[in-house]
């Protein structure tokens, strides 16, 4: 995958499947924010992305909200161009991601938090077919939020869509499904958390570590 002529991203194979939500970690720098965009459809690339032979609708929610958001309200943004929006759906989408008492502000004018869960609220509202992408969502999220947002990844799972996150947060990862740890060269470890997480030969290639507060009586810490 090129990045304008620099070759980001070669040779990665990989399958998610419907119901699952992947926590993508790594360094800066690896391609994690390119893979999401090629995933999403936004950058050009070599291979085949699609899900069962078809092109994913796969919604993306950018590490910086700022570049989606630009309505006058948080209403109006979340509405913004969707024909025939289900209002029921809008409404539950506010009541949970913590937006009620924003309705009616200018989205810029909200923490970054609250942005990305603007952001994520204008996604959710179109319904995409497949799943949603998730760029370091936990970025200026207090743990309440944090947890907000892994009840949500599960709820789409639970109706069979996809979630695919790339994130630094490490508790956060320890709650999802599956990591998959990222390095220059590709894929360096894929599975449950627990698995990974114990594979420090896969994070020492990559120049990161695994701290011992992820830990608590040997037991795996999670949101």
């Amino acid at each position: 995958m090129q990045l304008g002529r620099r070759t980001v991203l070669r040779n990665l194979n990989l399958t998610v499947r419907g119901g699952e939500t992947a926590a993508i970690v790594g360094r800066n720098g690896v391609g994690k924010t390119t893979l999401l965009r090629a995933l999403g459809g936004l950058v050009p690339y070599d291979g085949r992305i699609d899900v069962n032979g078809e092109r994913p609708d796969l919604g993306l929610v950018f590490q910086n909200a700022d570049l989606q958001l630009f309505n006058a309200s948080v209403r109006d943004e979340i509405l913004y161009r969707v024909d025939n929006p289900d209002m029921a759906l809008y409404e539950h989408l506010l009541d949970v991601l913590g937006l009620t008492r924003y309705e009616n502000t200018p989205p810029l004018l909200l923490s970054e938090g609250e942005k990305k869960r603007v952001a994520l609220a204008t996604v959710l509202l179109r319904q995409p077919r497949h799943g949603v992408l998730l760029d370091e969502p936990s970025l200026g999220q207090d743990l309440r939020h944090k947890q907000m947002l892994l009840r949500v990844a599960r709820a789409l799972n639970d109706a069979g869509y996809v979630v695919i996150m790339t994130t630094h947060d490490l508790a956060l990862a320890a709650g999802v499904d599956r990591i998959i740890l990222m390095g220059a060269d590709g894929f360096v470890a894929d599975g449950p958390p627990g698995e990974v997480f114990a594979d420090h030969a896969a994070w020492a290639s990559i120049g990161l570590y695994v701290p011992d507060w992820l830990y608590e009586d040997g037991r795996l810490t999670t949101l």
